[in-house]
């Protein structure tokens, strides 16, 4: 029996002691010094007009700031997309260790050098091209705005996703013929929106348009002409700066070889930022009839790796 007793007590101290030995092992921080992957695929925007596989964003500026190291704070990294993962050649960005939260801002056109102060682009100049008409739809590409700001991102071996969104106003309008035109062949060449300003001021450490920062003389825009779907004969789209204005669509086009223009003007109108206006005119023999415009979101970013998601339909 004494034996007995022996032989469990000292299997039981075996056992503590093995406890306790596996509580001092010390704990590996996998993520440290690790590092930082960019997930921004850009795939949905072959979705838009404006976009093609050819014109899609592949330089953006990056901000990640470490609050309680500034060893692993990376200021305006610019970073490039090719061959299907973004990189930099600005050094190498990594994360301090598991637990240690970042502050992450990104934007699209890039804007300045690396280690430019997030502080010195609280009036950052932004704009849209006046001629967005180009046929591959680059001048549209290029004339949207992207951005996107998240605090407090936990370290991953995920990485980081940028679900960026649009910050100016996307204008979308819509042609269909009269009734009067008919049996009769009419060419849309060309549509401009004018009473635009081009450049306004934005604050890349808040995300927010500056007040009063539109500048700039109003000016026309030229559209970027798709066809459409029947009974849409034929679509134009523009981005704006948001700016509240009464605008003028003109339309030069061609009914029967005679050269005709036409035009309408709106009503006073606030063109919002992140926000997509679709007009619908109908051309007729003598001139444009229309409705009221269509107000919906631009697009709704989601997390998980997309630039932006799709447009609203």
């Amino acid at each position: 029996m004494k034996k007995n007793i022996f032989i469990c007590t000292a299997l039981a101290t075996m056992a503590l002691s093995a406890c306790s030995n596996n509580d001092n092992d010390p704990v590996v921080d996998t993520l440290k010094d690790t590092p930082i992957v960019i997930n921004a695929g850009v795939n949905d925007l072959t979705t838009r007009a404006g976009y093609a596989d050819d014109n899609l964003p592949t330089v953006i500026g990056l901000y990640i700031t470490n609050p309680s190291n500034p060893a692993y704070t990376y200021k305006n990294y610019k970073m490039t997309y090719a061959n299907n993962q973004w990189t930099t050649t600005d050094g190498t960005m990594m994360w301090q260790n598991a637990t240690q939260t970042v502050s992450v801002v990104a934007y699209t056109p890039y804007n300045g050098t690396k280690n430019d102060e997030l502080t010195d682009k609280a009036e950052l100049s932004v704009s849209v091209q006046a001629n967005q008409s180009t046929t591959d739809g680059l001048a549209v590409a290029t004339s949207d705005f992207l951005y996107y700001k998240k605090d407090a991102v936990t370290p991953s071996t995920d990485g980081i996703s940028l679900p960026m969104e649009h910050i100016f106003s996307k204008l979308l309008i819509s042609f269909t013929h009269g009734s009067e035109l008919n049996g009769k062949t009419v060419v849309i060449k060309n549509v401009t929106v004018s009473g635009m300003q081009t450049t306004h001021k934005f604050n890349l450490s808040t995300g927010a348009l500056v007040t009063g920062g539109l500048s700039g003389d109003a000016v026309d825009i030229v559209m970027y002409l798709q066809d459409g779907t029947a009974p849409i004969v034929k679509t134009a789209e523009a981005i704006l700066v948001p700016q509240t204005v009464a605008i003028t669509v003109t339309i030069a086009a061609t009914v029967d070889t005679e050269e005709k223009t036409f035009s309408y003007t709106a009503d006073l109108q606030e063109f919002a930022t992140k926000t997509q206006y679709t007009l619908a005119l109908a051309v007729g023999r003598d001139g444009v009839q229309t409705g009221t415009f269509d107000i919906n979101p631009w697009g709704k970013p989601v997390e998980g790796g997309n630039l932006e998601t799709t447009e609203n339909k």
